[in-house]
């Protein structure tokens, strides 16, 4: 009996341990702040031509470059509350006051084109 018991409690802990260990995708060293990228069209274009292939990454855009593409296809829904916020705001802002430049990071990595 102990050891059935013994049993179930290693069982619900190892499934507590997989439930916890799902992936949130976190920038803790971000910087730049998302009003800083979309309003300073220099830090726009960094991150634009970084996004798209066509420049070099500051050192804290290469792991959102990396992690873009599920982003935009999950709608961010592994994102921590933070970068969450980061990235609808950005969206929001590109999509308002940049939309060339939204249209251009669209076009690389939403294969569905729905914005």
């Amino acid at each position: 009996m102990l050891k059935k018991l013994l049993f179930i409690c290693v069982i619900c802990v190892s499934i507590i341990m997989c439930k916890t260990a799902i992936e949130v995708y976190s920038v803790p060293y971000l910087r730049v702040t998302y009003k800083e990228v979309v309003t300073n069209k220099r830090h726009l274009t960094q991150y634009v031509r970084c996004f798209t292939n066509k420049g070099t990454c500051p050192p804290q855009a290469i792991y959102i470059k990396r992690i873009l593409p599920e982003i935009i296809k999950t709608n961010c829904s592994k994102c921590d509350p933070h970068l969450n916020e980061v990235f609808t705001h950005s969206m929001s802002m590109m999509k308002e006051k940049q939309p060339a430049e939204w249209s251009k990071i669209m076009e690389k990595y939403n294969d569905t084109r729905h914005d």
